[in-house]
């Protein structure tokens, strides 16, 4: 394959399909920043954005979100208990520095920070865990080796300046 798109049953030509009188409308539209799709039936979104710094003070910085759905019959409260639970059975030597309850954009929240040994260098993260029911959004800012007070300060107003998208979810039924 060449890179070109395909023209057969597999991939529609673009002008058959803006040209269809079919007045169905997909389940699902899946934005990303650089465009969107239109998938049939109900999708559960599970994908992962990870985001590196363009001129990092610090080599190998990220941030991480990631999507759950709270289980049903859960509270917000035992999801992050889980959470942590999780943290300090896989992460070496977790020491938490920060986790407190809060309220992003309206929402219920817990903010963290901490470190942990990964191969004899400290990892820091900091990271908010909240709640649009019943969907989950974790925000997770990893630092390896060091992380400076500016950095932190930053980090810490970008993850609390967070602000969800009107919902376009399917009412309950």
């Amino acid at each position: 394959m060449d890179g070109r798109a395909r023209r057969d049953g597999l991939f529609p030509r673009a002008s058959a399909r803006a040209t269809s009188t079919s007045t169905s409308r997909p389940d699902m539209r899946y934005s990303v920043n650089e465009g969107h799709l239109e998938l049939p039936g109900q999708w559960l979104d599970r994908s992962v954005n990870a985001l590196l710094p363009a001129m990092a003070e610090v080599t190998g910085s990220n941030l991480v979100l990631t999507r759950d759905e709270l289980p049903y019959g859960v509270e917000f409260a035992d999801y992050v208990d889980v959470q942590r639970a999780k943290y300090r059975k896989e992460l070496s030597g977790l020491q938490m520095q920060r986790d407190e309850p809060g309220v992003l954009d309206g929402r219920p929240c817990q903010f963290l920070a901490f470190t942990w040994n990964k191969d004899d260098l400290l990892i820091h993260q900091m990271a908010v865990i909240a709640l649009d029911a019943p969907l989950v959004l974790a925000l997770t800012y990893t630092s390896p080796g060091r992380l400076p007070d500016g950095v932190r300060d930053a980090i810490g107003a970008a993850l609390a300046s967070f602000r969800f998208h009107r919902s376009a979810q399917l009412p309950a039924s």
